[in-house]
């Protein structure tokens, strides 16, 4: 998920994510990608808005990603996975 998302945006959602989390999302990165990513989040002071339209900006890859099957919500989280049918 975070490899489609924009560096800038990645950067930004850091001032609202805990330090674990960043631990274990930059695990899928290069160490070049991680220097780039802590170099623009620290380079700024980001407020609440822009933090949530960053975490806004994710959740539409993650939408896009599962809309064009990259992501199968019932692998990862079944109990999030809706049936073809719900609207009936």
């Amino acid at each position: 998920i975070f490899a489609r998302v924009n560096e800038l945006t990645l950067a930004t959602a850091l001032h609202g994510f805990k330090e674990s989390d960043w631990q274990k999302i930059s695990k899928t990165f290069s160490h070049l990608q991680k220097r780039r990513i802590e170099d623009l989040k620290n380079s700024r002071q980001a407020n609440p808005a822009d933090i949530t339209s960053a975490y806004v900006k994710i959740l539409e890859e993650v939408r896009a990603m599962i809309k064009d099957a990259h992501l199968r919500v019932e692998k990862f989280a079944p109990e999030l996975a809706l049936e073809e049918n719900i609207e009936e």
